[in-house]
């Protein structure tokens, strides 16, 4: 085998998928996940497209490794629940992924690259995760929330931590409509014991 097939042999096939400001981490994932199932002929860069995902190799891995520093960067608020608990469980079942929130000025840092402005490495990767193309060739930003980035490698496990992210959810999920059925329950009750007085009340007028 010469060098440079030893190489791609050795390339990450990563992919990327964005999360809107409505969706869940479980739900996005989940979509790809059964189009990956369901895909017979489809190929994965086919499926990525069409969840407005991208699929890359090598040159892409800086977003697996990429520093927690956020110089000149500001990010929009996402919910830290679910992200926790999908965190713990990609640790749990040895799945490598980066988790990248929008920058709330992202708009600015984008004007300033197409004017010409020479932007930080960092700042610049982040702008471009979150630009795409149109058929002409011309930039503009999505408008994703989040972008969640994983090798392809992993597709079997990422299903696994979804399983158990639903099955959690679910869980949470008859907990809710457990305690909604107890004190509907109690309401019920409640009414029928007022009923009950008042009828005893007005039988005891009637007996007078």
């Amino acid at each position: 085998m010469s060098d440079i097939r030893e190489v791609k042999s050795q390339a990450e096939t990563l992919i990327m998928i964005g999360l809107s400001a409505k969706d869940t981490i479980t739900a996005t994932l989940r979509s790809l996940i059964e189009g990956w199932k369901n895909s017979g002929e489809k190929s994965m860069k086919g499926i990525v497209e069409e969840l407005q995902g991208k699929r890359w190799t090598d040159e892409g891995k800086f977003m697996l490794h990429a520093k927690n520093e956020n110089t000149g960067l500001s990010e929009v608020s996402v919910s830290n629940n679910e992200l926790k608990e999908f965190q713990k469980l990609c640790k749990e079942y040895g799945v490598d992924f980066h988790f990248q929130k929008r920058p709330a000025n992202i708009e600015d840092l984008f004007a300033r690259k197409q004017a010409g402005e020479k932007l930080s490495s960092h700042q610049e990767s982040v702008v471009n995760a979150f630009t795409v193309y149109d058929d002409k060739g011309a930039p503009y930003l999505k408008t994703d929330s989040a972008l969640i980035t994983f090798k392809e490698r992993d597709l079997a496990s990422m299903e696994r931590v979804l399983d158990k992210m639903e099955e959690k959810t679910f869980g949470i999920q008859q907990r809710i409509i457990k305690a909604k059925k107890i004190a509907e329950e109690r309401r019920t009750k409640k009414t029928q014991t007022k009923d009950k007085s008042k009828v005893k009340v007005k039988e005891s007028v009637k007996g007078k």
